[in-house]
């Protein structure tokens, strides 16, 4: 039997409402895709207040976020389909690197910044729950439709309750170069909690031009239609799109780095 040293890894047990997880999760087969958007730093500031966060990599007063989507065929839980909102971090009291932009292609593990989820839909409810209990990741549920052809992408994502829209994707690019996957550090919020969880990748991206680019948002409600919004996303073109259908993956159980509630005042100067 073929052995993939990739997956060969220790896991451990840990406790959810649904029962037994075994983490690292693993990611053996799934279709990916990145939009890269440029949008204000300030708007984005508003939507982490609270977080004990700020955006990482940034221009000025610009910064980028980051639409996800994906399928995760195969997995050692479940599949499922994901659209995800998603901004480069750091913590806002916390060390702060003298370059984010050289830290994103360091090792995960020396990583001060990281990235971290805005809002994040799954078509797996089981998913949601452990997504939130483990991790604090804001997931919630939702119908996805999603097919990723070299380099076009077309998605519907609807509301779970009432089945209307909440926005639909349809891109075509023209591809220029590939390249290996950064790993990622996440950032996410449990409780009072910031946590700091690796995410180890394998696979090739094809980075494509958008010569074709259509989000439209829909007539649904959500947080997320709302973020959307608020950054200025509905029809806008991305800087760049970034597909593979080889994408591998595992992420660990999250550390906590810090306690909100211990976070110096808004108006201190650390």
């Amino acid at each position: 039997m073929q052995i993939d040293p990739f997956f060969q890894v220790p896991q451990h047990a840990v406790m959810t409402s649904l029962g037994e997880a075994q983490l690292p999760l693993l990611f053996k087969e799934g279709d990916y895709s990145i939009f890269l958007f440029v949008v204000s730093k300030r708007k984005v500031e508003s939507l982490l207040q609270g977080t004990g966060l700020r955006p990482a990599v940034t221009f000025g007063n610009r910064t980028f976020v980051a639409l996800v989507m994906g399928h995760y065929s195969i997995t050692s839980y479940k599949p499922f389909r994901f659209a995800s909102l998603a901004i480069s971090v750091e913590r806002q009291f916390g060390f702060r690197p003298t370059s984010p932009w050289k830290e994103i292609f360091s090792r995960p593990d020396h990583r001060h910044m990281g990235f971290y989820f805005l809002n994040s839909l799954l078509d797996n409810q089981d998913m949601v729950t452990m997504g939130k209990e483990i991790w604090g990741f804001p997931h919630s549920f939702g119908g996805i439709q999603l097919a990723i052809e070299e380099s076009r992408v077309r998605s519907l994502v609807e509301c779970a309750h009432t089945r209307k829209t909440l926005f639909g994707l349809d891109s075509a690019g023209l591809r220029f170069w590939r390249m290996s996957a950064l790993e990622f550090t996440m950032f996410s919020v449990r409780g009072n909690h910031i946590l700091r969880t690796l995410f180890n990748t394998r696979c090739n991206l094809d980075l494509s031009l958008p010569l074709r680019f259509r989000l439209r948002l829909g007539d649904g409600q959500h947080p997320m239609v709302e973020n959307l919004r608020l950054l200025g996303l509905d029809n806008r073109r991305p800087l760049l799109c970034l597909n593979t259908h080889q994408f591998q993956g595992r992420i660990h159980e999250g550390s906590v780095v810090e306690n909100l509630d211990d976070a110096p005042p808004q108006s201190s100067s650390l």
